[in-house]
């Protein structure tokens, strides 16, 4: 499979030359979003771009004698193709995939080699419309991409999240859900008077759980390695609020419940809330026998609201609570064991977390700011973001500035940081500063 998958990308690539072809990514480097952002800047016939990206890391924030400060530059070549469009007769298909190489220019020894190739088939479905008088529906199959919630921050109620990020162009998260593999699945829908109803059947595609995947695979591990079904209604209610309810059940976990509801409060001001319930066990101390306690009835819910001032800024501000997460005492715990072995688990349990898209600690913050066409200049986009957790205050943030040099050429940079104490969550990642340059055109 993993072999049939390379060399369709290959295909791809010779097949698409003459329209233009080439673009990049960095596997675990926070770097530039991909086409959703920067591609905007003129028609995309086959929705195909080609990028080229000056990368840089910082491993350490300060240095010492025995630990130098650690820096890594790179390069990155990629070509990112999103095509969406009509057939004759009701259907549709889509086709998202991405290859990318990266060269390590300037590395330090101790740094991890990041260089290497990737190719990824993030969607490609087909979809067929059904009507009849007074109701419509929809049937999907294929591997789609399908991305739920009304959280900007996190999104508990996501169900099809976990482990679906192979690599991250960025750490926005709004970026890590529209660069995610989408899930192999047949999925159902019939728009009526009393709203709208999903059904969505994921099957199980292979015995093997490890996220060790080949760089040409279609990695179905992360996303297909259990059985999943999703039901979801969306009921029709006032003009200006907006709610859907899901059940979710993988094989081998509980059955887990979902809502999101959105409220337009005024033409400038919007409330969103998003819920997941479920019986799951929580994380524990390092002291605690096992990894996690007993299944309970655990909530994990994102309450926040984005304001648009008359300048054309967005604000976002999000509370989050994550039931299952560890608990200030628990955290406080962690922080004070120094043992190697001890840090070691900490580790692997935070990474774990990362691959589930769930936080670590129970208590979290997101905010927001966004400003499109800032001071009048055209085709500048300007965002950043902060993710906090509340219970050490430790924090990472972005920044990013994106600018359309006409026609289909853009270019965007970023920066960002990992901040806090060296015993806390963001304060003792590796990774500390980060930034990049990207040169993006679009066919």
């Amino acid at each position: 499979m993993r072999t049939s998958f390379g060399l369709s990308l290959m295909l791809l690539c010779v097949a698409l030359a003459s329209r233009g072809a080439v673009a990049q990514a960095l596997p675990e480097l926070p770097t530039m979003p991909a086409a959703s952002t920067t591609a905007d800047a003129a028609p995309r016939p086959w929705g195909l771009q080609a990028q080229w990206s000056l990368l840089g890391y910082t491993d350490r924030l300060f240095g010492t004698a025995d630990l130098p400060q650690a820096r890594t530059q790179a390069q990155r070549l990629a070509l990112d193709l999103r095509r969406d469009d009509s057939l004759r007769g009701g259907w549709r298909y889509g086709l998202s995939a991405r290859l990318e190489r990266v060269w390590v220019i300037d590395a330090d020894p101790g740094a991890p080699d990041r260089a290497g190739a990737l190719g990824s088939l993030r969607e490609a479905w087909v979809s067929h419309a059904l009507r009849d008088a007074g109701s419509t529906g929809f049937v999907d199959l294929g591997r789609i991409n399908w991305r739920l919630g009304a959280g900007s921050g996190y999104n508990p109620g996501d169900f099809f999240k976990t482990r679906a990020v192979r690599s991250s162009t960025s750490q926005d998260p709004g970026s890590l859900r529209l660069e995610r593999l989408g899930v192999f699945m047949l999925r159902g829908q019939w728009l009526g008077e009393q709203g709208a109803w999903t059904l969505a059947l994921a099957p199980r595609l292979t015995a093997r759980h490890s996220d060790d995947d080949g760089a040409y695979s279609l990695a179905v591990e992360r996303t297909n390695g259990h059985a999943a079904g999703l039901l979801r209604w969306a009921p029709r209610l006032a003009e200006r609020v907006s709610l859907d309810l899901q059940l979710f059940r993988r094989e081998g976990e509980r059955v887990q419940l979902g809502a999101n509801a959105t409220w337009l409060a005024s033409d400038a001001l919007v409330f969103h809330t998003e819920v997941a319930f479920g019986r799951r066990p929580a994380l524990a101390g390092p002291a605690a026998t096992s990894a996690a306690s007993s299944p309970l009835w655990r909530a994990r819910a994102a309450v926040g609201g984005t304001l648009t001032l008359p300048a054309g800024i967005e604000l976002t501000l999000e509370w989050q609570h994550t039931g299952d997460a560890l608990s200030r005492s628990d955290w406080d715990e962690w922080r004070r064991a120094t043992d190697a072995a001890t840090q070691i688990r900490l580790g692997a349990l935070a990474r774990e977390r990362v691959a589930q898209q769930e936080p670590l600690v129970r208590a979290n913050a997101f905010f927001r700011a966004a400003w499109r066409q800032p001071f009048g200049v055209a085709d500048l986009d300007l965002s950043a973001f902060v993710q906090l957790n509340t219970f050490d205050h430790s924090r990472t943030w972005q920044l990013r500035a994106s600018q359309g040099l006409g026609g289909r050429w853009a270019l965007s940079a970023q920066v960002g940081a990992l901040q806090g104490a060296p015993d806390t969550e963001y304060g003792s990642s590796s990774l500390k500063r980060y930034g990049s340059l990207q040169l993006s055109c679009a066919f």
